[in-house]
């Protein structure tokens, strides 16, 4: 999995509805807050905001709109990760 930081004339929920129209599928990560993540661990967080906010990880990964639109609806300053590999057909070098 790796994180996308979203364009600034969009929000996260239009990117990640944009990549789920890829075919990507995407989850929702940990965001920044006051430069620390807004897990438990606050300044402590040993991978600052690229963390799943979803209970299963990467493996909770989707290209569903309204699975989507559901996660940026609880969280939407939530950071947006993609899954790669064969679920996604992206590779990361």
């Amino acid at each position: 999995m790796t994180a996308a930081a979203a364009p600034n004339h969009t929000t996260g929920l239009e990117t990640a509805l944009g990549y789920a129209e890829r075919g990507w599928k995407v989850v929702p990560l940990q965001g920044p807050v006051d430069g620390r993540c807004s897990c438990k661990e606050g300044i402590n967080c040993g991978s600052p905001a690229k963390h799943p906010l979803t209970k299963n990880g990467h493996h909770d990964a989707s290209d569903d709109p309204e699975v989507i639109k559901g996660w940026w609806a609880m969280r939407p300053r939530a950071n947006l990760g993609i899954r790669t590999g064969a679920e996604s057909g992206l590779a990361v070098l």
